[in-house]
């Protein structure tokens, strides 16, 4: 537990998961947005959101084949082509506007959506072997287009590497919430109006919580793991059904034509700007066509 200034306003940063709990499940009410965090992830709320995501896929499918189209002309002249990921979304950002998707109240290419894609491709790139894995699930679901949420949800490799690049990388680095009473938080006295913020990225770093908590190891989102992890230290930074099912959607796409490896410019380690959001300045990898399903 941390004390600290949000620029003149007194601020509090907490990593314990108790306290964490205890905001965001019993004493929810206490804080500002709290209670809408936790229910993104109610039965009630779930029910309502897959009903959108089966109405507005079409739009959905439309405005990916657009981000697709943009990685497939990078490499019309040639097999292998080095890119600029951070660029490129923000090019597929532009074009997909010619698709009607923010009049269903979604957007297939945001700044959280674009990081994780861009952060998951990163780390693909780097382990050649997860990727490999990652393309033969995707090849034992066939080359069906007609792609639903049970369908992508039966990946489950592919929802473990999402979920292991979240925990490595958070789109968020903390959560941030306002007390609207006065509240004790373990030893701690908050103030009406004071800021408590989660810290995410120490949670999901945190070796007690996560055996090699450096390290990419997907496998440890998988049943039957040997490694130890709390699956309830794992904070979900991006929404858990809406925009999860979009980035794994774009993954799949990307997946089924292209492969990613690293390259002469491919950053050694991200590098983030600074803010709430954890944005990569930049990653550069090289894309290649899978010649047998381009």
């Amino acid at each position: 537990m941390i004390r600290y200034y949000n620029r003149i306003t007194p601020a509090l940063l907490i990593s314990d998961l108790k306290l964490i709990r205890k905001m965001l499940v019993t004493e929810k009410h206490k804080y500002t947005n709290c209670s809408a965090y936790a229910n993104l992830f109610s039965s009630v709320r779930k029910n309502a959101l897959l009903a959108d995501l089966r109405r507005t896929q079409p739009l959905i499918e439309c405005a990916i084949s657009e981000v697709v189209a943009l990685f497939k002309e990078q490499i019309v002249f040639a097999h292998t082509k080095v890119i600029n990921l951070k660029e490129l979304f923000a090019q597929a950002e532009v074009a997909i506007k010619k698709v009607a998707i923010d009049d269903c109240g979604l957007k297939v290419v945001d700044e959280l959506i674009a990081t994780t894609v861009g952060n998951v491709l990163y780390l693909l790139a780097n382990h050649s072997d997860v990727q490999e894995k990652l393309m033969n699930e995707i090849e034992s679901f066939g080359k069906n287009s007609d792609i639903d949420y049970n369908l992508i949800a039966g990946i489950k490799y592919l929802e473990s590497v999402v979920h292991e690049t979240l925990r490595l990388y958070p789109t968020l680095s903390r959560l941030e919430f306002v007390a609207n009473e006065n509240v004790r938080l373990g030893k701690a006295v908050i103030t009406k109006d004071m800021l408590v913020a989660i810290s995410v990225y120490n949670v999901h770093h945190d070796p007690t919580e996560f055996d090699l908590p450096e390290k990419f190891i997907p496998e440890r989102f998988m049943p039957k793991c040997p490694l130890s992890h709390n699956s309830k230290a794992f904070i979900p930074t991006i929404h858990p059904l809406v925009c999860m099912f979009e980035v794994k959607l774009i993954l799949l796409r990307l997946l089924q034509k292209f492969k990613f490896s690293k390259c002469i410019q491919t950053e050694e380690s991200l590098e983030f700007l600074p803010g709430q959001v954890m944005t990569p300045k930049s990653i550069t990898l090289a894309i290649s066509k899978r010649d047998d399903h381009y």
